[in-house]
């Protein structure tokens, strides 16, 4: 039986849903470090299958619709959330979306709760009222930016109190992406499942099936490459009539024996391993580009649009390329210079990109900084 009123500091954080994606993976680290700081972690959401990992590591998870936005559902969900608040003796407030924080922040108010928010994306600000909905993220004590792309973004569109910014790039678990430590087993287990060709060089790029993301672009830069060693790999889930169009664009350019998309992955640390180059050629700017962080730390020689986050996680020509973004040409130069690469130069690389991540990106490093936000407003 849980004492609901036990005095100690206990964090809320709260989230749409905990389902799949970097944002709940971001949480479920929070709970791990919340726990390890001698704090009581909860979270709240309406569930999902990440949920037994904040439970597992001993957290509490409290199933809320808190990915409704109409008012009437906002407005029930900050009753209940107050009540949560006062049950649990609640110390602090971290909202990681608009639904949660217009039902999270009115409650904290009222009891003098501090609220911190976490700005994961630029997001649209097309017309007004959705000016407005998105201006409740600015309405934390503290406003953490995933990257200085989101700041810029901050000031350009919002007035904003740069004193209560406070940058925390997204962290990656170096020790679960780690080259290493991958045992030959799960290696061969994607080489069969994926019915890979063994005597070809994988290109990669992993990332829901959206055009946002650049598939279309890489297949022409990949056709014009005319390069009889490479496979080309796409690693995501998306909407059938996008993949659809992939499909079309593939026998278009005759590239049926060249390319492959193989859906989900579990085991991306195996996929990364065997891909020995990942592209990342977004058309449109994202907010910390994560898969490119990850493609580095596991040793993959990794091209990106020079546009958003990404432009500042990798160091052009040092611990990966930027090429500009859709822009065939570019990425098709890009892509032969990397091909052509030697061994020695091959190693450089991959040993600047790893330290890098070590030094700025671990998920160590982004759960202390988010303790110490916690710890300025405690």
């Amino acid at each position: 039986m849980i004492d609901t009123q036990i005095k100690f500091t206990t964090i809320v954080q709260l989230v749409p849903n905990m389902q799949s994606g970097g944002v709940e993976q971001g949480v479920i680290d929070m709970n791990q470090a919340i726990i390890a700081h001698g704090w009581r972690s909860i979270v709240i959401s309406n569930g999902g299958r990440l949920v037994q990992q904040i439970e597992k590591a001993g957290g509490i998870h409290i199933k809320l619709p808190l990915h409704l936005k109409n008012p009437f559902s906002v407005f029930m969900n900050q009753r209940a959330l107050s009540k949560i608040y006062k049950n649990y003796n609640v110390s602090l407030v971290h909202a990681r979306s608009r639904a949660p924080a217009w039902a999270g922040l009115k409650p904290a108010r009222k009891l003098n709760i501090p609220f911190v928010t976490t700005i994961h994306g630029a997001y649209g600000a097309a017309n007004i009222f959705k000016k407005l909905y998105n201006q409740i993220m600015l309405k934390g004590d503290r406003i953490i930016a995933v990257s200085h792309f989101i700041v810029e973004y901050l000031h350009k569109n919002y007035k904003v109190d740069a004193r209560k910014v406070r940058v925390i790039p997204r962290g990656i678990d170096a020790q679960f992406l780690d080259r290493n430590s991958i045992p030959k087993s799960q290696i061969e287990t994607l080489i069969n499942l994926w019915q890979l060709p063994e005597d070809k060089r994988i290109i990669m790029l992993p990332a829901r099936l959206t055009r946002a993301k650049g598939h279309l672009l890489l297949l022409e830069a990949f056709k014009k490459l005319n390069d009889p060693t490479l496979f080309l790999l796409f690693v995501g889930e998306g909407k059938e009539h996008y993949k659809q169009e992939i499909f079309q664009h593939i026998v278009k350019l005759q590239l049926e024996n060249n390319v492959k998309l193989v859906g989900h992955c579990a085991d991306m640390p195996a996929a990364y391993f065997l891909s020995e180059i990942v592209v990342l050629p977004v058309l449109a700017p994202e907010s910390f580009g994560r898969v490119a962080v990850e493609a580095m730390a596991m040793g993959c020689l990794t091209i990106a649009s020079d546009i958003g986050g990404t432009s500042e996680t990798i160091l052009d020509q040092e611990t990966g390329f930027l090429v500009q973004h859709d822009d065939i040409k570019s990425l098709k130069k890009c892509l032969e210079h990397v091909v052509l690469l030697n061994k020695n130069e091959i190693r450089c690389i991959q040993e600047k990109a790893h330290t890098h991540v070590l030094m700025h990106y671990t998920k160590e490093m982004m759960t202390s900084k988010t303790i110490e936000v916690y710890e300025e407003l405690l």
